[in-house]
């Protein structure tokens, strides 16, 4: 109705949610000789690839910019960071009185959990390219279980393996992909430890698809872990792989899905994460086969 009574062109973005579609409709005006408007040419444009592509190139920007914004902050809390610790171990040494100081083992406690936080940062903003070899997905999960062991039988958690025999090796870098499973089974851990109403059960599984899929094209190995606790609300699953987001409610630094999900990309591979039917979260890995 603009474009007949202002004769002037018109351009809309319609979003249709109920097919996720992004429409974008010009409309002309075509006016006669002698002025007068005889009719309008309406062309719609399915834009939603385009929509894609630029949201990716603005979330990448942010991601560039907070990587290097979180470096500098990562140094700078670094250093006086390695001065408390160092006095620390200064005080305890001089002083055996105070080796079980609760005071002293909170301060320890306290510099540990910034340091992790610290390392978090430098690897989310440290482009290290993987270094591609074999990888055996199966050993490299028992052996980051085996790290964790402790941690899960202090949690009270009791796994569930079912690992497939004969599993074709992927091309990745071991310790990059073993990262990403400690996040992973760390994630489930802790989401669990708030369940004490039922037994916490962790979940782990891999198997091969030499078929490809509607979500991954390339024959691959799966690696999913499963847990059964209070799963993560649906308004916030878009979220999860934003930097510094998280859905923790007792808060946390919103970067552990982030790295793995970064590092599952430059190896080609695919991260999801959905709620399950009942309870928990499954955490699914997809990883293309060695070539050779």
């Amino acid at each position: 109705m603009r474009t007949v009574t202002e004769r002037m062109p018109q351009k809309v973005e319609l979003n249709d949610r109920l097919h996720g579609r992004v429409l974008r409709v010009i409309t002309d005006p075509i006016v006669s000789e002698n002025g007068r408007g005889v009719g309008v040419v309406c062309t719609t444009r399915d834009v939603t690839d385009e929509k894609l592509i630029e949201r990716r190139l603005i979330q990448q920007e942010r991601t560039s910019a907070i990587g290097e914004i979180t470096a500098g902050i990562a140094h700078e809390v670094g250093t006086p960071l390695n001065i408390i610790s160092a006095n620390v171990e200064f005080l305890t040494r001089a002083n055996k009185d105070l080796q079980n100081n609760e005071e002293i083992a909170a301060i320890r406690e306290q510099t540990s959990n910034i340091t992790q936080l610290v390392k978090q940062l430098l690897d989310f903003s440290r482009e290290r390219s993987p270094e591609f070899a074999p990888v055996n997905i199966n050993d490299l999960i028992e052996k980051t279980i085996s790290l964790l062991n402790h941690q899960l039988q202090s949690s009270n958690v009791k796994i569930q393996s079912s690992l497939a025999p004969y599993l074709p090796t992927v091309d990745g870098d071991a310790s990059q992909i073993q990262q990403v499973f400690f996040n992973l089974i760390t994630n489930a851990r802790q989401a669990m430890e708030t369940n004490e109403a039922r037994e916490k059960i962790l979940r782990v599984a891999t198997d091969t698809a030499f078929l490809p899929t509607e979500t991954y094209r390339r024959p691959h190995i799966v690696f999913t872990v499963s847990d059964n606790g209070s799963g993560i609300p649906e308004d916030a699953l878009p979220n999860v792989f934003n930097p510094f987001f998280t859905a923790n409610k007792e808060g946390g630094t919103g970067l552990v899905l982030a790295i793995s999900h970064r590092i599952v990309q430059r190896h080609l591979g695919l991260l999801t994460i959905e709620n399950n039917c009942h309870s928990g979260v499954t955490a699914t890995v997809r990883l293309p086969l060695s070539q050779n």
